[in-house]
């Protein structure tokens, strides 16, 4: 009955596996994002489990301070939405308004979309108002 349960596991264990993006183990340590619109920043990808991984943003030109997001692995993509203070700059003053940054890439190409959404109404558009998609690169470290 024991070694029936171990082999259970292990099977178990071995098809749960099969659930990793394949190129998971690929996103590990730092890497450069490039926004088209000039944007750069720092980020550092750990590992959380299966199709997901901890990603910290820093040193960003456009938005102040720093950041901790979740990406999942999804339909192909790795995606993660991130609440930040200053996440909208408004055009007409230049002031930051608080929002969320969607975050969307391929891991294989390095390449990506990122979105602002405006969570609050602020410099004449409504609350929930969302940006222009920007894409993006990132590069090792």
């Amino acid at each position: 009955m024991i070694k029936r349960t171990f082999a259970f596991a292990v099977v178990m264990t071995a098809a749960s596996l099969n659930g990793i993006a394949p190129a998971s183990a690929d996103l590990l340590g730092l890497y450069r994002f490039h926004g088209a619109n000039g944007d750069t920043s720092t980020w550092s990808f750990v590992p959380c489990g299966p199709g997901c991984i901890d990603v910290g943003i820093t040193e960003n030109s456009n938005i102040a301070g720093r950041f901790i997001g979740k990406a999942k692995f999804e339909d192909g993509l790795w995606n993660m939405t991130v609440d930040v203070p200053t996440a909208v700059r408004c055009e007409l003053n230049q002031r930051l308004f608080p929002g969320r940054l969607e975050y969307y890439w391929d891991e294989a190409a390095l390449t990506g979309t990122s979105i602002a959404v405006q969570t609050t109404p602020n410099c004449g558009r409504p609350a929930m108002a969302r940006m222009e998609p920007i894409a993006f690169t990132l590069e090792k470290a």
